[in-house]
Protein backbone atom coordinates (compact mmCIF):
# COMPACT_ATOMS: atom_id res chain seq x y z
CA UNK A 1 0.00 0.00 0.00
CA UNK A 2 2.72 2.34 0.83
CA UNK A 3 4.37 1.78 -2.88
CA UNK A 4 0.61 2.85 -3.47
CA UNK A 5 1.26 5.86 -2.10
CA UNK A 6 4.42 6.76 -3.19
CA UNK A 7 3.11 6.85 -6.82
CA UNK A 8 0.14 8.72 -6.54
CA UNK A 9 2.38 11.44 -5.27
CA UNK A 10 4.73 11.74 -8.29
CA UNK A 11 1.74 11.21 -10.66
CA UNK A 12 -0.43 13.41 -9.22
CA UNK A 13 2.01 16.09 -7.81
CA UNK A 14 0.27 19.73 -7.74
CA UNK A 15 -3.33 18.19 -7.76
CA UNK A 16 -3.60 15.90 -5.00
CA UNK A 17 -1.71 15.54 -1.80
CA UNK A 18 -2.14 12.13 -0.97
CA UNK A 19 -3.27 12.55 2.74
CA UNK A 20 -3.39 9.93 5.24
CA UNK A 21 -6.94 11.15 5.19
CA UNK A 22 -8.64 11.97 2.71
CA UNK A 23 -10.88 15.10 4.57
CA UNK A 24 -10.63 17.94 2.03
CA UNK A 25 -8.86 20.11 4.24
CA UNK A 26 -5.54 20.61 2.16
CA UNK A 27 -7.19 21.29 -0.86
CA UNK A 28 -9.98 23.77 -0.63
CA UNK A 29 -10.91 25.54 -3.40
CA UNK A 30 -8.79 23.77 -5.77
CA UNK A 31 -11.45 23.66 -8.50
CA UNK A 32 -10.73 21.56 -11.51
CA UNK A 33 -8.25 19.17 -8.81
CA UNK A 34 -9.72 17.01 -6.43
CA UNK A 35 -10.38 19.22 -4.07
CA UNK A 36 -13.80 20.88 -2.67
CA UNK A 37 -15.32 23.66 -4.94
CA UNK A 38 -15.47 27.17 -2.48
CA UNK A 39 -14.91 26.88 1.39
CA UNK A 40 -15.19 23.13 0.81
CA UNK A 41 -18.01 22.83 3.48
CA UNK A 42 -19.89 19.89 1.39
CA UNK A 43 -16.48 17.80 1.05
CA UNK A 44 -15.73 18.06 4.60
CA UNK A 45 -19.60 17.83 5.29
CA UNK A 46 -20.20 14.14 3.24
CA UNK A 47 -16.31 12.92 4.85
CA UNK A 48 -17.80 13.92 8.72
CA UNK A 49 -21.50 12.24 7.90
CA UNK A 50 -19.45 9.13 7.16
CA UNK A 51 -17.81 8.98 9.86
CA UNK A 52 -20.91 8.73 11.68
CA UNK A 53 -22.07 5.39 10.26
CA UNK A 54 -20.12 2.33 11.71
CA UNK A 55 -20.69 -1.10 11.80
CA UNK A 56 -22.58 -2.81 14.92
CA UNK A 57 -20.73 -6.10 15.20
CA UNK A 58 -22.74 -9.09 16.46
CA UNK A 59 -21.30 -12.51 17.13
CA UNK A 60 -24.62 -14.70 18.16
CA UNK A 61 -25.68 -15.44 14.88
CA UNK A 62 -25.98 -18.26 12.89
CA UNK A 63 -23.90 -17.08 10.18
CA UNK A 64 -20.53 -18.97 9.34
CA UNK A 65 -18.96 -17.49 6.42
CA UNK A 66 -19.91 -13.19 5.85
CA UNK A 67 -21.30 -12.43 2.70
CA UNK A 68 -21.38 -9.01 1.60
CA UNK A 69 -22.65 -9.86 -2.04
CA UNK A 70 -25.75 -7.52 -2.55
CA UNK A 71 -28.40 -7.23 -5.82
CA UNK A 72 -28.19 -3.85 -6.54
CA UNK A 73 -29.50 -1.59 -10.08
CA UNK A 74 -30.43 -5.10 -11.72
CA UNK A 75 -27.09 -6.36 -11.11
CA UNK A 76 -25.68 -8.63 -8.62
CA UNK A 77 -22.24 -7.39 -6.93
CA UNK A 78 -19.93 -8.98 -4.32
CA UNK A 79 -20.09 -5.50 -2.52
CA UNK A 80 -22.34 -2.73 -2.34
CA UNK A 81 -19.67 -0.13 -3.64
CA UNK A 82 -19.60 1.92 -6.96
CA UNK A 83 -16.45 3.66 -8.08
CA UNK A 84 -16.88 7.35 -8.22
CA UNK A 85 -17.48 8.95 -11.75
CA UNK A 86 -14.20 11.19 -12.74
CA UNK A 87 -12.91 12.48 -15.61
CA UNK A 88 -10.66 15.08 -17.18
CA UNK A 89 -7.40 13.35 -15.79
CA UNK A 90 -5.26 15.88 -17.37
CA UNK A 91 -6.55 18.72 -15.68
CA UNK A 92 -8.23 17.11 -12.77
CA UNK A 93 -5.03 14.77 -11.58
CA UNK A 94 -1.98 16.16 -13.54
CA UNK A 95 -1.80 14.42 -16.32
CA UNK A 96 0.37 11.55 -14.89
CA UNK A 97 -1.31 8.25 -16.44
CA UNK A 98 -3.82 8.96 -19.72
CA UNK A 99 -7.66 9.31 -19.75
CA UNK A 100 -8.20 5.64 -20.88
CA UNK A 101 -5.34 4.33 -18.78
CA UNK A 102 -7.34 5.71 -15.80
CA UNK A 103 -10.70 4.41 -16.77
CA UNK A 104 -9.77 1.05 -17.68
CA UNK A 105 -8.49 0.60 -14.34
CA UNK A 106 -11.36 1.49 -12.72
CA UNK A 107 -13.66 -0.18 -14.81
CA UNK A 108 -12.18 -3.59 -15.71
CA UNK A 109 -10.58 -3.21 -12.02
CA UNK A 110 -13.83 -3.04 -10.61
CA UNK A 111 -15.20 -6.14 -12.99
CA UNK A 112 -12.52 -8.59 -11.21
CA UNK A 113 -13.75 -7.84 -7.99
CA UNK A 114 -17.09 -8.23 -8.29
CA UNK A 115 -18.13 -4.55 -8.42
CA UNK A 116 -18.67 -1.75 -11.03
CA UNK A 117 -16.80 1.49 -11.42
CA UNK A 118 -18.38 4.47 -13.47
CA UNK A 119 -17.51 6.95 -16.21
CA UNK A 120 -17.86 11.03 -16.01
CA UNK A 121 -18.68 13.36 -18.84
CA UNK A 122 -17.53 16.96 -19.68
CA UNK A 123 -15.36 19.44 -21.30
CA UNK A 124 -13.77 18.73 -23.77
CA UNK A 125 -16.05 15.62 -25.52
CA UNK A 126 -13.60 12.94 -25.43
CA UNK A 127 -14.16 12.22 -21.69
CA UNK A 128 -17.56 11.10 -22.07
CA UNK A 129 -16.59 8.95 -25.05
CA UNK A 130 -13.45 8.00 -23.47
CA UNK A 131 -15.65 6.22 -20.68
CA UNK A 132 -18.44 4.52 -23.33
CA UNK A 133 -15.21 2.72 -25.73
CA UNK A 134 -14.02 1.47 -22.03
CA UNK A 135 -17.17 0.25 -21.31
CA UNK A 136 -17.80 -1.28 -24.25
CA UNK A 137 -14.58 -2.74 -24.35
CA UNK A 138 -15.44 -4.47 -20.83
CA UNK A 139 -18.77 -5.97 -22.18
CA UNK A 140 -21.21 -2.73 -21.17
CA UNK A 141 -19.59 -3.35 -17.55
CA UNK A 142 -19.67 0.35 -15.84
CA UNK A 143 -22.03 3.32 -15.69
CA UNK A 144 -21.51 5.87 -17.80
CA UNK A 145 -22.41 9.63 -16.41
CA UNK A 146 -24.06 12.24 -18.21
CA UNK A 147 -24.09 16.25 -17.08
CA UNK A 148 -27.71 17.81 -17.69
CA UNK A 149 -27.50 19.05 -20.69
CA UNK A 150 -29.96 20.41 -23.10
CA UNK A 151 -31.96 18.41 -24.99
CA UNK A 152 -30.35 17.67 -28.08
CA UNK A 153 -26.83 16.94 -26.55
CA UNK A 154 -28.63 14.50 -24.02
CA UNK A 155 -30.28 12.75 -26.19
CA UNK A 156 -27.24 12.34 -28.10
CA UNK A 157 -25.10 11.08 -25.35
CA UNK A 158 -27.94 8.75 -24.31
CA UNK A 159 -27.98 6.94 -27.73
CA UNK A 160 -23.98 6.81 -27.27
CA UNK A 161 -24.25 4.94 -23.95
CA UNK A 162 -27.26 3.21 -24.97
CA UNK A 163 -24.51 1.50 -28.09
CA UNK A 164 -21.95 0.89 -25.47
CA UNK A 165 -23.94 -2.53 -23.78
CA UNK A 166 -24.27 -0.05 -20.55
CA UNK A 167 -27.40 -1.61 -18.87
CA UNK A 168 -27.28 1.93 -16.64
CA UNK A 169 -26.84 5.60 -16.90
CA UNK A 170 -26.58 8.41 -14.12
CA UNK A 171 -26.79 12.18 -14.07
CA UNK A 172 -24.77 14.30 -11.46
CA UNK A 173 -27.79 16.83 -12.09
CA UNK A 174 -26.00 19.48 -9.54
CA UNK A 175 -23.37 20.33 -12.31
CA UNK A 176 -26.22 22.49 -14.00
CA UNK A 177 -25.00 24.93 -11.64
CA UNK A 178 -21.23 24.86 -12.94
CA UNK A 179 -20.41 27.74 -15.09
CA UNK A 180 -18.02 26.15 -17.03
CA UNK A 181 -21.15 23.68 -18.56
CA UNK A 182 -22.85 26.57 -19.04
CA UNK A 183 -20.85 28.52 -21.30
CA UNK A 184 -20.55 25.03 -23.05
CA UNK A 185 -24.00 24.46 -24.13
CA UNK A 186 -25.78 24.07 -20.61
CA UNK A 187 -28.05 27.46 -20.94
CA UNK A 188 -31.00 26.64 -18.94
CA UNK A 189 -30.86 28.13 -15.16
CA UNK A 190 -31.15 25.51 -12.34
CA UNK A 191 -34.56 25.86 -11.34
CA UNK A 192 -35.81 25.47 -14.99
CA UNK A 193 -33.74 22.86 -15.94
CA UNK A 194 -35.30 20.41 -13.02
CA UNK A 195 -38.44 21.20 -13.61
CA UNK A 196 -38.55 20.63 -17.32
CA UNK A 197 -36.32 17.18 -17.23
CA UNK A 198 -38.59 15.78 -14.46
CA UNK A 199 -40.85 13.77 -16.60
CA UNK A 200 -37.47 13.58 -19.52
CA UNK A 201 -35.27 11.54 -17.22
CA UNK A 202 -38.45 9.39 -16.26
CA UNK A 203 -38.94 8.63 -19.83
CA UNK A 204 -35.34 8.41 -21.45
CA UNK A 205 -33.20 7.41 -18.58
CA UNK A 206 -33.31 3.41 -17.64
CA UNK A 207 -31.65 4.12 -14.11
CA UNK A 208 -30.93 7.38 -12.54
CA UNK A 209 -28.30 7.71 -9.81
CA UNK A 210 -28.38 10.19 -7.24
CA UNK A 211 -31.42 11.55 -8.29
CA UNK A 212 -32.57 12.37 -4.29
CA UNK A 213 -36.68 12.39 -3.96
CA UNK A 214 -35.60 15.76 -1.70
CA UNK A 215 -34.29 18.09 -4.06
CA UNK A 216 -35.33 21.49 -3.60
CA UNK A 217 -36.61 23.71 -5.47
CA UNK A 218 -34.41 26.70 -4.37
CA UNK A 219 -30.96 26.07 -4.95
CA UNK A 220 -28.06 28.14 -3.30
CA UNK A 221 -24.79 28.37 -6.22
CA UNK A 222 -21.65 29.41 -5.73
CA UNK A 223 -19.96 30.38 -9.18
CA UNK A 224 -16.20 30.91 -9.27
CA UNK A 225 -15.36 33.40 -12.56
CA UNK A 226 -12.17 34.24 -13.71
CA UNK A 227 -11.55 37.88 -14.87
CA UNK A 228 -8.99 38.89 -17.74
CA UNK A 229 -7.69 40.59 -20.06
CA UNK A 230 -6.18 38.07 -22.30
CA UNK A 231 -8.10 37.73 -25.14
CA UNK A 232 -6.54 35.48 -26.67
CA UNK A 233 -6.49 32.55 -24.70
CA UNK A 234 -9.04 30.12 -24.74
CA UNK A 235 -11.07 28.71 -21.68
CA UNK A 236 -9.46 25.68 -20.88
CA UNK A 237 -5.65 27.13 -21.15
CA UNK A 238 -7.05 30.05 -19.30
CA UNK A 239 -7.60 27.88 -16.02
CA UNK A 240 -3.97 25.86 -16.49
CA UNK A 241 -2.93 29.60 -16.77
CA UNK A 242 -4.75 30.47 -13.33
CA UNK A 243 -3.47 27.23 -11.56
CA UNK A 244 -0.22 27.67 -12.52
CA UNK A 245 0.24 30.71 -10.35
CA UNK A 246 -2.63 30.01 -8.25
CA UNK A 247 -1.54 30.96 -4.55
CA UNK A 248 0.58 34.24 -5.47
CA UNK A 249 -2.05 36.28 -5.39
CA UNK A 250 -3.58 34.60 -1.84
CA UNK A 251 0.29 35.00 -0.55
CA UNK A 252 -0.26 38.77 -1.62
CA UNK A 253 -3.47 39.44 0.76
CA UNK A 254 -1.76 37.51 3.66
CA UNK A 255 0.99 39.98 3.33
CA UNK A 256 -0.99 42.83 3.40
CA UNK A 257 -3.40 41.59 5.91
CA UNK A 258 -1.31 40.26 8.47
CA UNK A 259 2.39 41.57 7.80
CA UNK A 260 1.63 44.97 6.67
CA UNK A 261 -1.59 45.12 9.47
CA UNK A 262 -4.06 46.14 6.53
CA UNK A 263 -6.36 43.42 8.38
CA UNK A 264 -6.62 45.63 11.31
CA UNK A 265 -8.49 49.05 10.03
CA UNK A 266 -7.93 51.73 12.67
CA UNK A 267 -11.46 53.18 12.55
CA UNK A 268 -15.41 53.32 11.33
CA UNK A 269 -14.86 56.28 9.24
CA UNK A 270 -14.81 54.83 5.57
CA UNK A 271 -12.66 57.81 4.88
CA UNK A 272 -9.65 56.92 7.49
CA UNK A 273 -10.03 53.55 6.68
CA UNK A 274 -9.04 54.46 2.80
CA UNK A 275 -6.35 56.61 3.91
CA UNK A 276 -5.00 53.07 6.42
CA UNK A 277 -5.61 51.04 3.15
CA UNK A 278 -3.73 52.91 0.77
CA UNK A 279 -0.67 53.79 2.94
CA UNK A 280 -0.12 50.21 3.32
CA UNK A 281 -0.22 49.30 -0.53
CA UNK A 282 2.20 51.77 -0.65
CA UNK A 283 4.01 50.13 1.98
CA UNK A 284 3.96 46.71 0.30
CA UNK A 285 4.93 48.06 -3.19
CA UNK A 286 7.82 49.82 -1.31
CA UNK A 287 8.90 46.89 0.44
CA UNK A 288 8.68 44.85 -3.26
CA UNK A 289 10.83 47.67 -4.22
CA UNK A 290 13.33 47.00 -2.07
CA UNK A 291 13.53 43.10 -1.59
CA UNK A 292 14.03 43.16 -5.37
CA UNK A 293 16.37 46.18 -6.52
CA UNK A 294 18.42 46.67 -2.83
CA UNK A 295 17.97 43.08 -0.97
CA UNK A 296 19.97 40.06 -1.88
CA UNK A 297 17.87 38.15 -4.40
CA UNK A 298 18.01 34.95 -1.61
CA UNK A 299 15.52 37.40 -0.13
CA UNK A 300 13.14 38.28 -2.90
CA UNK A 301 10.26 35.93 -1.22
CA UNK A 302 11.19 36.71 2.50
CA UNK A 303 7.83 37.55 4.41
CA UNK A 304 8.11 40.76 6.34
CA UNK A 305 8.51 39.25 10.00
CA UNK A 306 12.11 38.10 8.53
CA UNK A 307 13.31 41.26 7.08
CA UNK A 308 11.97 42.73 10.55
CA UNK A 309 14.58 40.85 12.78
CA UNK A 310 17.31 40.66 10.04
CA UNK A 311 17.47 44.43 9.12
CA UNK A 312 14.97 46.72 10.89
CA UNK A 313 14.38 45.64 14.49
CA UNK A 314 18.23 44.95 15.34
CA UNK A 315 20.98 46.46 18.38
CA UNK A 316 23.03 49.38 17.20
CA UNK A 317 24.06 52.80 18.07
CA UNK A 318 23.50 55.86 16.18
CA UNK A 319 26.66 58.22 16.40
CA UNK A 320 26.62 61.97 14.79
CA UNK A 321 29.95 62.99 14.13
CA UNK A 322 30.96 66.00 11.24
CA UNK A 323 27.60 66.32 9.66
CA UNK A 324 26.81 63.01 9.07
CA UNK A 325 24.68 59.96 10.84
CA UNK A 326 26.58 56.99 11.57
CA UNK A 327 25.14 53.45 12.94
CA UNK A 328 27.42 51.27 14.87
CA UNK A 329 26.35 47.56 15.29
CA UNK A 330 28.76 44.85 17.42
CA UNK A 331 31.36 43.52 16.04
CA UNK A 332 30.30 40.37 13.42
CA UNK A 333 27.03 41.42 13.05
CA UNK A 334 25.08 38.87 10.83
CA UNK A 335 23.19 41.88 9.21
CA UNK A 336 26.42 43.65 8.39
CA UNK A 337 26.80 42.36 4.69
CA UNK A 338 23.07 42.76 4.05
CA UNK A 339 22.71 46.21 5.02
CA UNK A 340 26.26 47.81 3.24
CA UNK A 341 24.91 45.70 0.06
CA UNK A 342 21.03 46.94 -0.04
CA UNK A 343 23.19 50.79 0.54
CA UNK A 344 25.29 50.20 -2.54
CA UNK A 345 22.42 49.14 -4.67
CA UNK A 346 20.65 51.71 -4.00
CA UNK A 347 23.15 54.63 -4.51
CA UNK A 348 23.62 52.47 -7.96
CA UNK A 349 19.89 53.69 -8.10
CA UNK A 350 19.84 57.53 -7.94
CA UNK A 351 19.55 59.32 -10.94
CA UNK A 352 18.06 56.41 -12.92
CA UNK A 353 15.26 56.99 -15.20
CA UNK A 354 11.76 56.51 -15.03
CA UNK A 355 10.84 52.90 -17.04
CA UNK A 356 7.64 53.19 -19.07
CA UNK A 357 6.17 49.70 -19.48
CA UNK A 358 4.79 49.36 -22.88
CA UNK A 359 3.62 45.88 -22.51
CA UNK A 360 0.01 45.55 -20.47
CA UNK A 361 0.47 43.20 -17.04
CA UNK A 362 -1.55 40.02 -17.75
CA UNK A 363 -3.97 39.29 -14.96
Amino acid sequence: MQEIYETAKVLMKGYCRVCKECNGNACVGEVPGMGGLGTASSFKANINALKKINFNMRLVHDVVEPDTAVSLLGKEFSLPVLAAPIGGVSFNMGDGISEEAYIKSIIFGCREKGIIGCTGDGVPAFIHETGLSVIKEAGGHGISFIKPWEDKELFEKLDKVKESGAGIVGMDIDAAGLITLKNCGLQEGVERYIDKTRTELEQALVKVIGLSKSIRRHLKIKVFGIVTNMKEINGEDLIHWLHARCGKSEEAHAVMKDDLAGGKLPSADFGENAAWWWMMIMALNLNVMMKNLALNPSMVNTRMKRIRFSIINIPGRIIKRSRSLFLRLSKGHPSYDILITARKRIAMLQGAPFLILKKIPRF
